[in-house]
């Protein structure tokens, strides 16, 4: 027997507004304190005459915001937030959007909205933020303690940036800080730029009951105008236990000489996918399939000796491979 109840929600009655001004604030998560955070993808085609022109290739800066105000005004659709302006004042700074300049102008963006915690590259795409909680476990794979308290953030990746960016999971060790490093964690690292061939597009990431981190990505369409598969990646340091993830996805004619492959099979439990449902922010295809698998790059931290392996294909990071700082 099934039993189904329905609850209505009266918004205006039953409701207050936590934060306003926020713009595709895709990714939410808490913290080990309880405190929310939110990354935001900045609006596209930025021009302001005063500031240099055509502003679109690195502003708007995407977000990074703490969501810890009942009520707080994050600034959109008035205000944007700078990243890189040829006459700017600095990075992290609130501007008044053109379409805006008369009615609030900069100085009002600055008295009324709240500033991002940090100022991303404008057009990444973050969809995903997680935190790792370093407490101890007995789980083959898992994160050392050394990033404790560090987030982790999904770039979706670029679509009218002349330079493609994103694409990536980033590490940022002190997500509070205004001036902490963001950290590539992993990138494509071949030749041809941030996009990867086979079409892989970070979406969101997560930590498992273990504490190692999968990355979902929900496909995008490659060379030829056909799509790439959804897929989950999990990341471990040292060995990951032996489960039953393997390799992510087709054989890609055009893939260059950097990358390598292994046919084998996906599979995705259900308990995994159940785990990243629970973010609220992105659904996953997974399926079992014969596919190939493609080089990533992990990075270690440089506090432990153990390497990060990407589960999916499954080997170590060189250990001798630094994270790149962005």
């Amino acid at each position: 027997t099934t039993t189904t109840t329905t609850t209505t929600l009266d918004f205006e009655g039953d409701c207050s507004v936590w934060s306003d001004g926020v713009r595709n604030e895709a990714g939410l998560a808490f913290d080990r304190d309880g405190v929310l955070w939110g990354v935001e993808n900045g609006a596209d085609r930025l021009f302001r005459e005063d500031l240099g022109g055509d502003l679109k290739e690195d502003n708007p800066a995407e977000e990074v915001n703490r969501l810890d105000e009942e009520g707080a005004f994050y600034g959109y659709p008035q205000c944007f937030t700078e990243y890189d302006l040829p006459f700017g004042r600095g990075r992290g700074t609130v501007w008044a959007w053109p379409d805006f300049l008369e009615s609030h102008g900069d100085e009002w963006c600055r008295q009324n909205a709240k500033p991002p915690v940090l100022a991303l590259q404008a057009h990444s795409a973050p969809l995903g933020i997680t935190f790792f909680n370093g407490t101890s476990k007995s789980c083959p794979g898992t994160f050392p303690a050394a990033l404790d308290g560090q987030a982790f953030i999904g770039f979706h990746g670029s679509w009218n940036r002349d330079v493609p960016t994103g694409y990536k999971v980033v590490r940022v060790p002190h997500v509070a800080n205004a001036s902490s490093e963001v950290l590539d964690f992993l990138w494509h690292g071949g030749t041809t730029g941030a996009k990867w061939p086979s079409g892989f597009r970070p979406v969101d990431v997560v930590f498992d009951g273990c504490g190692r981190l999968l990355v979902s990505s929900d496909g995008t369409r490659y060379s030829n105008g056909q799509y790439s598969e959804g897929v989950v990646v999990r990341i471990c340091y040292g060995d990951c236990g032996g489960a039953n993830y393997s390799a992510i996805w087709s054989d890609r004619k055009e893939n260059t000489a950097n990358e390598w492959y292994e046919t084998t099979a996906f599979h995705a439990s259900a308990a995994v996918l159940a785990s990243l449902l629970l973010t609220g922010l992105f659904a996953c295809f997974f399926f079992c399939r014969s596919s190939s698998k493609q080089q990533r790059r992990a990075a270690p931290s440089s506090t432990t000796k153990n390497p990060a392996v990407v589960e999916l294909p499954g080997k170590a990071a060189d250990e001798n491979q630094s994270e790149k700082k962005v």
